[in-house]
């Protein structure tokens, strides 16, 4: 498992800075993601970290359900009106396809940025315009920077692979979590609560405030807090946070 996911040596020279001189890094933390991104030693291992969830998805023998096609290019329709799919053994991209999959992806990230005129919650495929912080206050310029480059480094740091790439991902980083150690105040929960009931009411699926009990809350939080793809992109945002670009070597090695 650990070749997945170890740092490679590297020649590139390290600037001598100190974490205490590189935190609080004041540039565009977008345009930072996107230059550790393009780091040759970075790349792959964003490369490497694909291929495990797609071999995952292999070697678990799972099948592919796939659309039969008619002979005019259109999705075949059954005679109840379903789709007329079929399943054949899923073979795994190589590493050459999913090389050039993280560069698409990569390029796509960089110049596009899916918005709405809403005050909806931030997540990889749409930004609100008028999201606001935890208890409502409006954002600063920096705030939004950092969470930007969030949302972009989940569209490149991806988990795929389907149920067992899930699975196998979790298994790697659940050994390195305690989740049993996460603190949750009640100020936190009423914040929290406040939060997921609006995201509930938007997507029309609220019932009612009772569902959301203090430890139910926190399940919820802790699930989301524990998940592989959030441990990845909030250490890379702390990486963004020290300005981890030529330093990377010296600290920790990853991206």
């Amino acid at each position: 498992m650990k070749e997945y996911f170890a740092a490679q040596p590297t020649k590139q020279e390290v600037d001598p800075v100190t974490p205490e001189q590189s935190a609080n890094f004041e540039g565009n933390d977008s345009i930072l993601l996107f230059e550790r991104l393009d780091d040759p030693v970075i790349f792959d291992q964003i490369v490497k970290m694909w291929m495990f969830g797609y071999e995952a998805r292999a070697a678990s023998g799972e099948p592919e359900t796939k659309v039969r096609y008619d002979e005019n290019g259109d999705m075949a329709i059954k005679p109840d009106g379903s789709l007329d799919t079929y399943e054949e053994p899923y073979v795994a991209p190589s590493e050459a396809e999913v090389r050039q999959m993280v560069i698409d992806q990569i390029e796509q990230v960089k110049t596009s940025t899916p918005i709405s005129f809403d005050d909806g919650t931030p997540n990889s495929g749409n930004i609100p315009i008028f999201w606001c912080m935890p208890g409502g206050a409006t954002p600063t310029l920096k705030q939004k920077s950092i969470m930007l480059a969030h949302e972009k480094g989940h569209e490149v740091r991806r988990f795929p692979g389907g149920l067992e790439g899930d699975l196998s991902y979790k298994r790697v980083f659940d050994t390195a979590i305690d989740s049993s150690r996460i603190t949750y105040s009640q100020e936190q929960y009423k914040d929290d609560a406040m939060r997921l009931q609006k995201a509930a009411q938007q997507e029309g699926v609220f019932e009612s405030e009772e569902e959301y009990t203090y430890e139910s809350t926190k399940e919820i939080l802790v699930g989301y807090l524990s998940d592989p793809q959030e441990i990845v992109e909030r250490m890379g945002q702390l990486k963004n946070y020290f300005g981890f670009f030529r330093t990377r070597n010296l600290y920790t090695g990853t991206s």
